[in-house]
């Protein structure tokens, strides 16, 4: 290709002359090629970091919210601040004068999946998996009854999440799932109003902190303890609260731990020893009895009596408890699985919420598999739905792979796709470039720059720094364009 001076800076500047660079490649005849990435998550970003190491790639990301960052803004916890701060290296990215952010756009609707690949050279799709997988047992539609995925979006202020209704004056609740996505949510109702003040948790989902009365809450899980997902760090990190009570079939427990257990990358037996001694030890001033129901299903969700709920504010009948029934593990061609042994136990539980995974939503005109929930590619290439590798069409992060991992896991994934993307990008002819902008103010859709996304930002964080937390978050894109003056 030969070498280019697309690096040169003027004097006293910071960032390539955007005008330069293209004198200087139109001058050797080199097109400037570019790419959309459809997402603006930790997958998005460490995609678009990669990408912008060609200098003949210029980069537009689509986000269909008003703020970039994806699961770091509203899947982390919000007292793991020190996680939130990956969002200043996307910022580093953000800044580099050939990537342009569109907010507020959502593709299928403001943009369709055909039109993205007639404007542009690539398409990188990056939006992740946005929907609960459902257990499928008979009550999962009663009132109190929650995904994960839905209760975590609604306390970290998710536009499509702020009208939950979530009722946290409750004295049992029940968590399905044994992965680090239950052990948070079972952290955060387990911690006191104060400590959760001092978070970036809005203002509306703390209010309802504030009439929290959990005593118990009971975390079940299908299989054994050996086969639990959830990481050390995060066991730790619930377990180790003062005034909590670990409660487990310690028989169960000790006959895991006179297993081969390695320790492996998740370090198995240090897990189950620490939940085995948390669980002898006895604890001064509880405030929440947390137990560890092993090899345990939820198969049905029991409303309460009719007459319990007569005066409710809303007809819908709520959960009052959960069936559960035993299970026993079978191992068959190398997998460990549950089934049930026809042994049935009830437990209380006003409040359940089901951590049970999450799939990919169809955007129209892009191929789903309807079994995964993940759009299917041959290692990043998407495939058709005869199978075929439908060119100029890439995925990367969980929509590619599954919801699996931790956000740094997402870099090494990002550069792999992007390496394919870049093997295939110059042997394709190139195109004019793409009038994005023109197009959406044609159809009078309110998009948001960056620029107009650190305005919001810095809005947010002066809000936060009156109530003494990092940020206020605004929680609609009818808020946000207010804000910015763009309605």
């Amino acid at each position: 290709m030969g070498e280019v001076g697309f690096r040169v800076l003027r004097p006293g500047t910071r960032a390539p002359d955007v005008l330069y660079v293209r004198r200087q490649m139109s001058a050797q005849g080199i097109p400037l090629r570019f790419i959309a990435i459809v997402g603006s998550g930790p997958a998005g970003f460490f995609a678009a970091e990669a990408l912008l190491k060609d200098p003949t790639v210029e980069v537009h990301l689509f986000e269909r919210l008003t703020a970039p960052f994806g699961l770091v803004r509203y899947g982390v916890a919000p007292d793991h601040q020190k996680i939130k701060a990956v969002s200043k290296g996307f910022e580093r990215t953000a800044s580099d004068s050939r990537l342009r952010f569109f907010g507020n756009v959502t593709i299928g609707k403001d943009i369709q999946v055909h039109e993205l690949a007639e404007l542009y050279d690539q398409v990188l799709y990056a939006h992740g998996c946005e929907a609960s997988r459902e257990l499928g047992v008979e009550g999962e539609s009663l009132a109190g009854v929650h995904s994960a995925l839905s209760f975590v979006s609604w306390y970290n202020g998710h536009p499509d999440y702020v009208a939950l209704p979530v009722n946290l004056d409750v004295t049992d609740v029940v968590i399905v799932g044994a992965g680090d996505v239950s052990l948070d949510v079972c952290r955060l109702l387990c911690s006191t109003h104060e400590e959760l003040a001092a978070t970036d948790m809005p203002g509306f989902v703390l209010d309802e902190f504030k009439k929290k009365r959990v005593a118990r809450i009971h975390i079940l899980i299908r299989r054994g303890p050996a086969e639990a997902s959830f990481a050390l760090k995060e066991l730790r990190a619930l377990l180790d609260r003062p005034g909590i009570q670990v409660r487990c079939d310690l028989e169960v427990l000790r006959q895991a731990l006179g297993e081969e257990l390695s320790e492996g990358p998740n370090g198995q037996r240090a897990k189950l020893e620490h939940l085995y001694d948390c669980c002898q030890q006895e604890v001064a001033n509880v405030s929440t009895e947390l137990r560890f129901h092993f090899l345990k299903s939820p198969v049905e969700f029991v409303a309460e009596p009719e007459s319990h709920n007569a005066n409710a504010a809303t007809p819908s009948p709520r959960v009052a408890r959960v069936r559960v029934e035993d299970n026993r593990l079978v191992e068959s061609q190398g997998r460990i699985n549950a089934i049930g042994t026809g042994t049935f136990s009830e437990t209380d539980a006003q409040l359940c919420l089901l951590a049970v995974g999450y799939r990919g939503v169809q955007l129209p005109g892009l191929p789903l598999d309807s079994k995964s929930g993940l759009i299917l590619n041959v290692e990043g290439r998407v495939l058709a739905a005869a199978g075929q590798v439908l060119p100029r069409h890439y995925v990367v992060g969980w929509i590619k792979r599954g919801p699996q991992g931790v956000i740094g896991t997402n870099k090494g994934d990002s550069r792999a796709t992007v390496e394919l993307m870049l093997q295939d990008l110059h042997s394709l002819p190139a195109r004019p470039e793409p009038m994005t902008e023109q197009l959406l103010r044609s159809r009078h859709v309110s998009f948001i720059s960056y620029s107009d996304w650190e305005r919001l930002d810095k809005v947010e964080m002066e809000r936060g720094k009156q109530l003494g937390k990092p940020r206020e978050k605004v929680l609609s894109a009818a808020a946000a364009l207010e804000v910015l003056a763009l309605s």
